[in-house]
């Protein structure tokens, strides 16, 4: 009928989840210039992933800023090919 066989006690191999969030701490003691880098190497596998973190992060901060009246700004860029550069810009 088909080829597809049932096996049974085969250990599942662990999930593999990126995250990549930036924590405020280190967001709160950025002076305007200065910058931070999250180590990835673009092209491979969970680069995206983890670039799409500190992105989401850091626009998590901008609106947590902004809800207290906080005029910071942040820019995330790719470095090289392996860091991404968080920088405050305001």
């Amino acid at each position: 009928m088909s080829n597809i066989e049932i096996h049974s006690n085969i250990e599942m191999p662990a999930t593999r989840v990126y995250q990549a969030r930036v924590p405020r701490k280190v967001m709160d003691q950025l002076a305007v210039g200065d910058c931070f880098f999250v180590p990835v190497l673009i092209g491979s596998d969970n680069a995206k992933s983890i670039e799409n973190g500190v992105r989401s992060s850091v626009s998590r901060m901008h609106r947590v800023f902004a809800k207290n009246g906080d005029a910071r700004r942040f820019s995330v860029r790719r470095y090289d090919n392996e860091r991404l550069g968080v920088w405050r810009v305001q």
